[in-house]
């Protein structure tokens, strides 16, 4: 198995960021604010004057309780949203509703033991670059906030000519499409990517949603097949990311296979690396993964903040 290939950086030092707590002691909220001055960073207590076109670079500004327009806003401005405390159920169908995914429960893990990695996020030295083709907003904040967490660089745009001219033009490895709501009819697509195939060195991984309620659907599967190995939900898409992250060459699992769901790995061959989807994992050398989920244990930890999607992303 290939070792991780990344490390954890500092989140907030080139932008603002935004941390709701709820339900914090008064002891867990001044180890908060002690941990963000610890790492440089400005804390910004929230006051009813405040607007986030007020934050500098650097800050973190931190919410006390759920306001609804507040939230809406800094989403708007592209802030980034973390969350901690102790939440209720309605709590978090608000935040999933929103595109807020990261979300720190203290009613599973002690403050102190997330500290190393709460306003962190991984980047890997094989750099991976996404485009998104869909409309769907909360869908694309989600996918947002995972990329983020991941350091994956991406574009989003549903405009069908600037799509097909960025896929022409530059190299992406991930393809996150709706194969229904892209502008595009899907025979005339499966014509065009064809054709950015053959000037292309390699295609982009895509993962592609499609309504299989549609008319006409053995006629587009026919001709997606050649790019697609699978179709997803759009939460099927955001459980593979998770899944999936951070990637690495072969994946290797304690879990029966049977429990697993597809996931994404590095495929090497004598030329270049692809990103290939894995239908059926299968168990490889349980202790070499017990060994390095050692020596990486924070790169673990990180992943825990989506743990609170799984009942979502099943029932949704």
């Amino acid at each position: 198995m290939m070792e991780q290939t990344g490390t954890l950086i500092e989140l907030g030092q080139n932008s603002p960021l935004a941390l709701v707590y709820f339900g914090l002691s008064k002891e867990e909220l001044e180890y908060l604010v002690a941990l963000i001055k610890l790492r440089g960073n400005k804390p910004c207590m929230y006051v009813d004057s405040f607007r986030p076109s007020l934050l500098n670079k650097g800050d973190i500004f931190l919410i006390d309780a759920f306001y609804d327009d507040l939230l809406l806003e800094l989403l708007d401005w592209s802030i980034r949203i973390i969350a901690i405390g102790r939440f209720e159920i309605q709590q978090k169908t608000l935040f999933f509703e929103n595109g807020i995914m990261s979300i720190w429960d203290l009613n599973q893990y002690k403050l102190e033991d997330i500290s190393p990695v709460l306003l962190k996020r991984y980047t890997s030295r094989l750099k991976l670059h996404a485009y998104i083709w869909c409309d769907d907003r909360n869908f694309i904040k989600n996918l947002q906030t995972i990329f983020d967490v991941y350091s994956i660089d991406y574009i989003s745009s549903n405009n069908p000519e600037y799509a097909l001219h960025s896929l022409s033009e530059n190299d992406y490895e991930i393809l996150i499409i709706d194969w229904d709501n892209c502008g595009v009819e899907i025979q005339s697509l499966i014509h065009e990517f064809r054709k950015i195939s053959k000037i292309k060195k390699k295609f982009p991984f895509i993962a592609g949603i499609k309504d299989f309620s549609r008319k006409e659907l053995f006629k587009d599967l026919t001709g997606m097949k050649e790019f697609c190995k699978a179709l997803f939900s759009p939460n099927e898409i955001l459980a593979l990311f998770l899944r999936s992250f951070p990637l690495n060459i072969q994946k290797q699992f304690k879990q029966n296979h049977s429990d697993l769901g597809p996931y994404i790995h590095w495929r090497v061959n004598s030329s270049d690396m692809s990103l290939i989807l894995d239908l059926k994992p299968e168990i490889q050398n349980p202790q070499i993964l017990y060994e390095d989920l050692k020596k990486e244990l924070e790169i673990i930890l990180i992943q825990e903040q989506f743990s609170w999607l799984d009942s979502f992303l099943q029932s949704a």
